[in-house]
């Protein structure tokens, strides 16, 4: 495979740096929790380690499914705020490279 960088590489390279880097602020601007289960339904801000934590170690059943749920909030998440064009981005740099798509040019790069 051809490694030479065209203009046009250069540029969706750059515009997805860009836009990874915007997605990661949003991400880590994301207000990420759970609602604690029963009465009061109050929002506790979490991180997603301490959410993967509370699901795998908390006795209550409620709670372990409330840090699922607040988890789950994470894919719609990046979705909406630019992953599926980052995807676009990389495949088509990738495809301009001579791969198939963004997965063969990284597992062949890391050969």
């Amino acid at each position: 495979k051809c490694y030479a960088t065209s203009p046009e590489i250069k540029e969706i390279r750059e515009l997805t740096s860009e836009k990874e880097s915007q997605l990661e602020m949003s991400r880590n601007r994301m207000e990420l929790g759970y609602r604690s289960p029963g009465d009061d339904g109050r929002f506790v801000a979490m991180s997603s380690v301490g959410l993967r934590n509370l699901m795998s170690t908390n006795p209550n059943e409620a709670t372990r499914k409330a840090a699922y749920e607040g988890l789950r909030t994470i894919g719609p998440f990046v979705c909406e705020h630019g992953f599926v064009e980052i995807i676009k981005l990389r495949n088509k740099m990738a495809k301009a490279l001579g791969f198939e798509d963004y997965y063969d040019f990284k597992v062949t790069n890391a050969e």
